[in-house]
């Protein structure tokens, strides 16, 4: 009867509904993709085979660090028309990826959450006016960390049921906005990363910062892209890499505070073995094989990342 019962619970894990913390679907629209392109990472029906629910959506800007705020709050609002006249078949919550916009002032960022923000990373693939990040080569770590602008567009983000995202942002940025997060008592999270201890990579989440971001009540979203989570680097992942670092981050954490964001259609390489956002059935039988139980399974691919974005007002 308890295996029984076991085989149930794996069967209603692999059948369930799936999160994914960040879907870089606006960079689609950016380009003129077509969401209908059987070989795009995040279709109409590969959302159906992996039973996705819910996607988290970037709004993404090119060089945004270079622009002026109000030619960046212009393409805003193309992406957003863009992503709108995509007709999303899931439920959808907007993110800011880079929020160079706001720059010059923090009070704009307020009639977006009316539209459906929730999540706001500062920063991007260059230090801005607001943020350091990890991936400027010409910031040594720690990197730079928030600039007054910054400080006060993370405190706004929270004033208006926000969720700051340290994705991008560099070791000494990062800690800034955790700490503003506590004490405040926010969340924040880390919406696609791998974990540096298995992955030598600045990009990726330390060990502390990850602590931090769990003591918000916050999760660590591990992403399918192999420059996050390959062994070796320049070389394409495998779905047991991701399923590692997901295990790792278990492990340092506890069940709670893990969850998915898969980085797909970001201009990724995607693990071998992956199909986009029908993954999670093979990435769910991996973990399985590895032993994961179906209550953590089910915690990391929907659970978790439902009672952080059940935070936003």
């Amino acid at each position: 009867m308890k295996w029984l019962a076991l085989a149930a619970l794996v069967a209603c894990v692999k059948g369930q509904s799936v999160i994914d913390m960040h879907v870089d679907l606006a960079h689609a629209a950016y380009t003129g993709a077509r969401f209908d392109d059987p070989a795009g990472e995040v279709t109409r029906d590969k959302l159906a085979r992996g039973r996705v629910q819910w996607l988290v959506l970037p709004l993404f800007v090119e060089s945004a660090y270079r622009k002026p705020p109000s030619r960046v709050r212009d393409e805003y609002e193309a992406t957003w028309r863009a992503l709108t006249a995509l007709e999303v078949p899931t439920r959808t919550t907007l993110a800011f990826e880079g929020a160079d916009g706001f720059a010059d002032d923090a009070r704009g960022i307020d009639r977006w959450f009316a539209r459906g923000v929730c999540v706001v990373g500062l920063v991007h693939d260059r230090d801005n006016a607001l943020a350091g990040s990890s991936t400027d080569p010409a910031s040594p770590q720690p990197g730079r960390s928030l600039t007054a602008a910054g400080r006060a567009l993370a405190e706004r983000v929270i004033d208006d049921g926000g969720i700051l995202d340290v994705a991008h942002a560099s070791d000494a940025s990062a800690a800034e906005l955790i700490q503003i997060a506590k004490g405040r008592g926010a969340i924040a999270i880390d919406s696609h990363t791998g974990m540096r201890t298995l992955a030598q990579s600045r990009r990726n989440l330390s060990d502390e910062a990850a602590h931090a971001l769990a003591e918000t009540d916050g999760v660590v979203a591990i992403s399918m892209h192999s420059g996050h989570v390959g062994r070796t680097p320049g070389e394409p992942a495998t779905l047991d890499d991701v399923a590692s670092h997901i295990e790792y981050a278990v492990s340092i954490l506890g069940a709670s505070h893990v969850a998915i964001g898969s980085d797909f259609d970001g201009l990724i390489v995607p693990p071998i073995g992956s199909d986009g956002e029908a993954t999670w059935p093979a990435l769910v039988a991996t973990l399985e094989r590895r032993g994961m139980k179906p209550t953590v399974l089910r915690a990391v691919l929907h659970d978790n990342a439902a009672r952080v974005l059940g935070r936003c007002r």
